[in-house]
């Protein structure tokens, strides 16, 4: 499994009604074939036993935010939903299938 630092949007709704938009860093995760499988749950803060370490996993994630597209938490989300309900349902067909 691969991962790097990626822009990430989610839209929040406040106790107001009222809709924002907010923009972070997270570590996304991908499989072989390159395809998103997760996310950090918090955006990332940047940490190093030496000041360098620092520099260099911000340089990081500057290049991919500006040269990779913005992944939707919302989209992404509701994408991993679809799939988790589609194995569930496939997993009790099976069990179904297997009693006697």
């Amino acid at each position: 499994m691969t991962w790097n630092y990626r822009l990430c949007k989610r839209v929040h709704e406040h106790f107001t009604g009222e809709f924002e938009t907010t923009f972070a860093i997270h570590e996304v995760y991908y499989s072989k074939k390159g395809k998103i499988v997760g996310y950090t749950a918090d955006a990332v803060s940047f940490h190093g036993d030496v000041p360098g370490d620092v520099v260099i996993s911000l340089h990081r994630a500057m290049l991919n935010a500006s040269t990779m597209p913005v992944v939707d938490l919302d989209e992404l989300d509701a994408k991993f939903e679809k799939a988790r309900k589609r194995a569930e349902k496939k997993a009790a067909a099976k069990s179904s299938k297997d009693k006697p």
